[in-house]
């Protein structure tokens, strides 16, 4: 399944876009722009790529039970939390966490989870490229290691368009997870490339292999280029 900013993906050229650390809010509100103007047919959308600070979110089956701590004494920490259409449970952002929103029309007969799907394929080949053996789970949605969740998804869709998208722990502080239930996990928790590789590879670096060479071919590129972003300390 070729995806709309792939080669021969359609009509309209989907560009990649590396917009840097975004706060979530501004990203959200810049998607919503997006859409409306895909769905006025004035716009083929983008593959936006972007660095959160700190923030939980909060799905359309999320519950106060997922979060550790009150919004209020969340929010006093500098972490945000903000209910969200898209589906699944709460999630968590943060610096160190690549963030991936295709605002495109998903092509004639693809559903969602289709789509969601064909985008877990592309991960896990990037995955796989920078050392990490992980697998699709579909009754835990996500990219897997033994270790925990590497990858989270989460679409909306209005019209055929959609919205919000996927999450890759690249070298994130996975204390932030301890804030929540992310995704309703449980005790089964989450991991990184850095946890399961000892490797640190900041957003940016992926970010823009990614813009240059798609998904398909970020990995080979990554040892190319260490030298953008950072991954946050402990």
């Amino acid at each position: 399944m070729i995806l709309p900013w792939e080669p021969h993906g359609g009509p309209a050229n989907v560009p990649i876009r590396w917009l840097g650390r975004v706060p979530y809010l501004k990203a959200l509100a810049l998607q919503r722009r997006l859409r409306e103007a895909v769905l006025a047919g004035i716009h083929s959308g983008a593959l936006l790529l972007v660095e959160h600070p700190p923030v939980l979110t909060l799905g359309r089956r999320a519950s106060r039970a997922d979060l550790h701590r009150t919004p209020e004494q969340l929010r006093r920490a500098g972490v945000g939390v903000w209910h969200v259409e898209r589906g699944g449970r709460a999630t968590w952002h943060g610096p160190g966490q690549l963030v991936g929103y295709p605002v495109v029309a998903l092509p004639a007969g693809l559903g969602a989870a289709r789509f969601v799907e064909a985008l877990a394929d592309r991960l896990l080949a990037v995955l796989a490229g920078l050392g990490v053996a992980a697998a699709w789970e579909p009754d835990a949605p996500g990219l897997w290691t033994p270790r925990g969740k590497v990858a989270a998804f989460g679409l909306h869709t209005h019209q055929g368009v959609a919205l919000h998208g996927f999450a890759l722990n690249l070298c994130p502080d996975l204390g932030l997870a301890a804030l929540l239930d992310p995704c309703g996990l449980g005790a089964r928790g989450v991991t990184s490339v850095l946890a399961e590789t000892g490797v640190r590879v900041p957003p940016a670096v992926l970010a823009r292999a990614i813009v240059l060479a798609g998904l398909d071919g970020a990995a080979a590129m990554v040892a190319l280029d260490r030298s953008g972003g950072a991954c946050p300390s402990r």
